[in-house]
């Protein structure tokens, strides 16, 4: 305890002293076996070690707690008619001595003062200090957020109270629920909060505070039917109402043509869209971006929701992207009228060569939505036959090695049941669609080159073997290009998603500003300070991503396929379990079986699924 003044203790002193953290008045009762005997105002007897009182009178005496009062509310008074002093690294009894303060209760009355006056005054060790001018309106912010904080916690508290008493009165404003949910997906993040988690430690009935959490975020709303999105902590609802938004567009150009956009069957977020037209030298080429950055600036809403979300998750029972007023209708490419893009248009020759380029921001109407296999069947179409043959000049100049996969399975989940849908990598469609994207994003990259405008460039790593082979590779952002060997660029970057993707936002926010003749709306620190942020944001989507596919995988086992031989390849082992891959899906699950597998590829029947640890019970056979 830091002590204002050194003091003699006898029978009937008054002392100031802190009990249950309050400042309290006592005369001494009793001095005995070391310790004093205190009562207080109340007629309280408190009894504590010397060293435990702050101030003690030299030659004030009280004999009952009325007098004490008395005392007190006159030291009080007092206190409230002194003006500011400057102190510089004074003891109490330095300053006393230097503002000749002799009298109990005017020692007293100075105590209180600088006690009650946070806001001038500092105590560091045993000296007193003043604020300047500056230190002191950062007190009052402080201090001000304080309280703000306190009366926060005290209506989560009441609400947290009326939920678990089955009460209507919740006792949250519109913006604590807001606060709350912010809060409460940072808990289940991994961030602390540590008022609000000992909140939820205080009222949670299994003393596990995540728990109390998922379930106040159902409660509020912020909740979806996958486990693994809840638990993830990563956005699910909005918090601003969408129909407040007012978007205004500057007035833009309308192109001459129409343009149509390619995607999957269940697609109602159209990024993208492609128009085709015939020229005396050959084609005009168009590939067309939704232009977000025309509605969104920094401090709008919706991209405060974009930095937050990072990318919009794709789950197999959820889509989580932005409001649908925004990703499925305003800013969707969808055949319903004239829509504000940011086109890239590429001048081709008659032998499907790239001429020249230019980037223009115009409205454009979409004639028609498209689905790859729509295109598949139409592949004579001429025009469809002449984006083939240019997309296949694309891919042949780039040069690089493009073996994946043929097939990837994605899950579908709805109340009812889980399906798998297989996708082919290689259908024309999609390979030709794949490469007009990757040509948006090299012309995107290749022009911020020149313009010296700095974006996020998805640079790679690769780590190579002794025989300088490519064992493994990861990409990076970076606000400088690097050479991208999985694309053949010499600048790469991704800006054809901005209604899925707050990368491809940005960049488009960089160039559309460029092109009207400003400055980016990011300079490069800023770009630099957001790199960490939106790159820890993607890996814990990746994991969310793969934990929900396990836990809907093994609900599709349950409901078509127990009691089936299904082929495996073993992957290893993981604390006794049997790690393997499900043929032909590629879903990695772990196995409880008390055979093991002779060969890699196996036959194996499950016959049950092990929620608790997420496990399929299985037999090998064959």
């Amino acid at each position: 305890m830091n002590h204002p003044q050194q003091h003699d203790l006898t029978v009937g002193h008054v002392a100031a002293f802190y009990h249950r953290g309050l400042l309290h008045f006592g005369f001494v009762s009793e001095i005995a076996n070391g310790k004093i005997t205190l009562i207080d105002t109340s007629s309280e007897a408190i009894s504590l070690s010397p060293s435990r009182v702050i101030l003690a009178s030299k030659e004030f005496v009280a004999t009952d707690p009325a007098c004490l009062a008395d005392f007190k509310r006159q030291a009080l008074l007092d206190s409230e008619q002194l003006s500011p002093i400057t102190i510089s690294g004074e003891s109490f009894g330095d300053i006393c001595a230097r503002l000749q303060v002799i009298d109990d209760l005017k020692r007293f009355a100075l105590y209180l003062h600088l006690r009650n006056h946070p806001e001038l005054y500092y105590q560091k060790h045993d000296s007193f200090h003043s604020r300047n001018t500056e230190e002191s309106k950062l007190y009052l912010e402080s201090r001000s957020r304080e309280l703000l904080r306190k009366d926060f916690l005290q209506r989560v508290e009441i609400y947290i109270k009326s939920l678990l008493t089955n009460h209507d009165n919740s006792g949250l404003e519109a913006s604590d629920v807001q606060n709350l949910i912010l809060e409460l997906r940072q808990i289940l993040q991994g961030n602390r909060k540590e008022d609000l988690e000992r909140l939820l430690m205080r009222y949670s009935e299994d003393g596990n505070a995540i728990n109390l959490a998922l379930r106040l975020r159902k409660e509020l709303g912020d909740i979806s039917h996958d486990p693994a999105l809840d638990a993830s902590g990563l956005p699910i609802s909005f918090l601003y109402n969408a129909e407040n938004i007012s978007l205004i567009l500057p007035t833009l150009p309308l192109a001459d043509h129409p343009a149509f956009s390619i995607d999957d069957e269940d697609t109602v977020d159209y990024d993208d869209a492609i128009s085709l037209q015939a020229t005396a030298c050959g084609f005009r080429l168009g590939i067309h971006v939704s232009n977000l950055a025309l509605a969104i600036d920094a401090d709008s809403p919706l991209y405060a929701e974009a930095m937050d979300r990072v990318s919009s998750l794709y789950l197999p029972s959820v889509k989580s992207a932005s409001p649908h007023r925004f990703s499925e209708n305003e800013f969707s490419l969808c055949s319903n009228g004239a829509k504000a893009v940011l086109s890239l248009y590429l001048n081709v020759d008659k032998d499907f060569g790239i001429t020249d380029s230019e980037l223009k921001q115009e409205l454009i109407v979409i004639e028609r939505n498209l689905s790859y296999s729509q295109v598949d069947k139409a592949i004579q179409d001429p025009e469809i036959q002449n984006l083939m043959r240019i997309t296949a000049r694309l891919k042949e100049q780039r040069d690089v090695n493009g073996d994946k996969e043929r097939f990837y399975y994605t899950l579908k989940a709805s109340p009812d049941s889980v399906t798998i849908k297989r996708v082919d990598t290689q259908s024309p469609a999609r390979m030709m669609i794949e490469e007009l994207m990757i040509l948006y994003n090299r012309s995107i990259a290749a022009y911020a080159t020149r313009c010296k405008l700095p974006l996020l460039y998805r640079n790679i790593n690769q780590f190579l073997d002794e025989n300088k082979e490519v064992r493994n590779s990861s990409a990076f952002l970076a606000t400088s290009p690097g050479y991208h060997p999985g694309i053949g660029a010499e600048a790469y970057l991704h800006a054809t998603s901005p209604i899925r993707r707050v990368v491809d936002l940005i960049n488009q926010m960089q160039v559309c500003s460029m092109l009207s003749d400003q400055e980016g709306r990011f300079n490069e620190a800023e770009l630099l300070r957001m790199i960490p942020i939106i790159e820890k944001r993607i890996l814990h989507i990746k994991e969310t991503v793969t934990r929900s596919e396990r836990y809907w995988f093994l609900k599709y086992i349950e409901q078509e396929q127990l009691n089936t031989p299904l082929q495996a390849l073993l992957k290893g082992y993981v604390n006794g379990k049997l790690k393997a891959e499900i043929l032909p899906w590629g879903k990695q699950v772990l196995l409880d079986t008390t055979a093991k597998p002779q060969d890699s590829y196996f036959h194996v029947v499950v016959y049950a699924v092990d929620w608790e640890k997420r496990i399929l019970k299985a037999d090998l056979i064959g």
